[in-house]
């Protein structure tokens, strides 16, 4: 991820918008990504996906020289794992 941040920012003009909703599999039920995505990865019915909390996006996206402008969560049922992130090219 951090590599492909970059390349995003490297790509925005000054003062770009970078958008982005990102399911983050670290804060869904553990037995998602302890068992059942190992599992239908196993048995081709799954890419390779990262496991990482809110956060430590934020931490990344910032790390690639974003500045976050805001982050909100647009749920369509219960609790979200997928923040809405807007941030601002550095």
């Amino acid at each position: 991820m951090p590599a492909t941040l970059r390349q995003i920012h490297a790509l925005l003009a000054t003062d770009g918008v970078f958008i982005s909703k990102t399911p983050c599999v670290g804060e869904m039920n553990p037995l998602i990504w302890m068992f059942l995505l190992p599992a239908m990865r196993a048995l081709g019915k799954a890419p390779h996906a990262s496991v990482f909390r809110a956060a430590e996006l934020e931490q990344q996206i910032k790390a690639a020289g974003f500045e976050i402008v805001a982050v909100e969560n647009h749920a369509t049922k219960g609790n979200d794992s997928r923040p809405y992130i807007v941030a601002r090219k550095r």
